[in-house]
């Protein structure tokens, strides 16, 4: 029966006017001839497959980072657990004294956090401390509280210190390398003598804050300014890529003598000026100042 079949079926061949008439059906309906050319799709059809399957593609990859991050917090959380409460045993009755100005702010929040994971009870200037964290330094405005220190109490400052981490006292220490500095208004007339017989020196003026600063005249400056100081510029600084710039190394002082310092380098904070310095304009605090809005050093 299949044999009769296959004998009563019509195979069509090329010289078949019904082949012929069927590509002609398929050129009408899509302008092409299918048999001798491949399928392809519209450029713009496979730019919107394209654009899709990129975006889908970047969605996955923002939905995993957020997982990632989420995971990291976890884990940074429960670490601060595990350390509160593995926190020595000793140290559960210890007391900390933070002293700072304007502490409600929590710009020392980060130092509150790691004396409670110890374990610290946190107490003040009245209580039966065992530890004093000063932010500024403590051996002028708390001078009755270390005069009067007992064995057991320890204090996050070193004595004498303070001239070397101030930016006053380091700057009009007369040191070598440190351009002259002088301090205001102990120091004016000294001052005013140097800038009449150096009359082409630029100068700016700092305090502790370091806060405002510009190149100015000798005859702009503030010289009634209490804790602030004045120092010669240097009109032709180190420059990196045309910048002038900063450099941070987190350091610790665990003792002066013998001298030990630890220094963190696991980062070094590197920052530059938004513009580059020449040409000088002392009017452009951007090229000379490293600001809040730095150039980092990936850009």
């Amino acid at each position: 029966m299949m044999q009769s079949w296959l004998k009563a079926r019509k195979v069509p061949t090329s010289s078949d006017p019904f082949l012929y008439e069927r590509d002609d059906d398929h050129k009408k309906m899509y302008g092409r001839n299918w048999a001798s050319s491949p399928w392809k799709v519209p450029r713009s059809v496979s730019l919107i497959i394209a654009v899709l399957i990129i975006g889908i593609l970047l969605t996955a990859l923002n939905v995993y980072e957020l997982r990632r991050l989420q995971k990291d917090q976890e884990l940074h959380n429960n670490f601060h657990l595990k350390e509160k409460v593995k926190a020595p045993e000793e140290f559960q009755s210890r007391i900390v004294w933070v002293h700072g100005k304007k502490l409600e702010t929590g710009y020392l929040k980060h130092v509150f956090a790691v004396f409670e994971r110890l374990g610290f009870q946190q107490g003040d200037s009245q209580s039966k401390w065992d530890v004093l964290w000063a932010h500024d330094y403590p051996f002028t405005e708390l001078s009755s509280y270390m005069q009067t220190l007992k064995p057991h109490q320890k204090v996050n400052h070193f004595p004498g210190s303070g001239y070397i981490t101030n930016k006053v006292n380091l700057a009009t220490s007369m040191l070598k390398h440190i351009p002259p500095a002088f301090k205001i208004p102990t120091d004016k007339e000294k001052l005013l003598q140097y800038a009449r017989e150096n009359p082409w020196k630029m100068w700016v003026q700092k305090s502790n804050s370091h806060r405002g600063i510009s190149v100015q005249k000798i005859g702009d400056l503030d010289l009634e300014s209490e804790g602030t100081f004045v120092q010669e510029y240097i009109h032709n600084p180190l420059l990196i890529d045309g910048r002038k710039f900063d450099v941070g190394v987190y350091t610790i002082l665990t003792s002066v003598d013998p001298l030990r310092v630890y220094i963190f380098d696991g980062d070094i904070l590197l920052r530059f000026c938004v513009k580059e310095y020449y040409p000088f304009d002392p009017v452009d605090l951007e090229t000379y100042v490293v600001g809040d809005d730095y150039l980092p050093i990936w850009k």
